[in-house]
């Protein structure tokens, strides 16, 4: 991009932060959170434990808890077989979900394989409600499916990715939009101002 005139890049929640090392000028990585997050809260209160699929996810989990004020995670832990491609199993529950609402944060959603997989762990320990924040949504193959069958009731995403009209209109998903986000961030850097403000990372620190 950069050698057909780009002066400046503007991304929406990188799955690999390391990438913007490999480009030499402005790189700002912006986060959903930031439309995410008031939605959220029109579903959970402070009382909802925030959880990961993984233990990769930790940081993300950290930040979403410290923004709906809760100090209650939880991981499900999960291994991949290297021989079975995409293929992940969950492990278990760590921490206390019993008789609480539940808040799944992931980055991306594939096959949704792995998140279904966490979801029914979590309600095997006694979650109450089930409900997903992911950025990135692609619904492969059986995705909306499988997600139908679990015990996951909200699906809370951004159209990052076009989103098809199946999944518009699936009572399970909603969309949220990151235009207000995108259109920000572009006339604060039109007009030089700073980043600051939409720019949170993960880790709760502003870049």
């Amino acid at each position: 991009m950069k050698n057909c005139g780009a002066k400046r890049i503007l991304t929406i929640d990188l799955h690999a932060e390391q990438e913007q090392g490999f480009v030499d000028g402005p790189w700002d990585n912006l986060y959903s959170s930031y439309v995410l997050i008031p939605k959220i809260k029109e579903y959970v209160d402070n009382s909802v434990v925030v959880a990961s699929p993984d233990a990769g996810g930790v940081p993300r989990v950290n930040f979403y808890a410290k923004m709906l004020r809760t100090t209650d995670i939880a991981v499900v832990p999960k291994i991949r077989n290297p021989q079975e491609g995409n293929v992940a199993t969950s492990l278990g529950v760590l921490g206390n979900v019993k008789d609480r609402n539940v808040l799944l944060v992931d980055d991306i959603i594939d096959s949704a394989g792995t998140l279904v997989k966490a979801a029914v762990k979590l309600k095997t320990a006694g979650a109450r409600s089930i409900i997903v924040a992911a950025p990135h949504a692609l619904f492969s193959g059986k995705a909306l499916e499988n997600i139908a069958n679990s015990p996951i009731e909200k699906i809370l995403t951004t159209n990052s990715i076009e989103q098809k009209e199946k999944v518009l209109e699936n009572p399970l998903v909603e969309v949220v939009s990151i235009a207000p986000l995108i259109t920000s961030a572009i006339c604060r850097v039109q007009s030089a101002r700073s980043l600051d403000q939409l720019i949170i990372d993960t880790n709760g620190k502003n870049h």
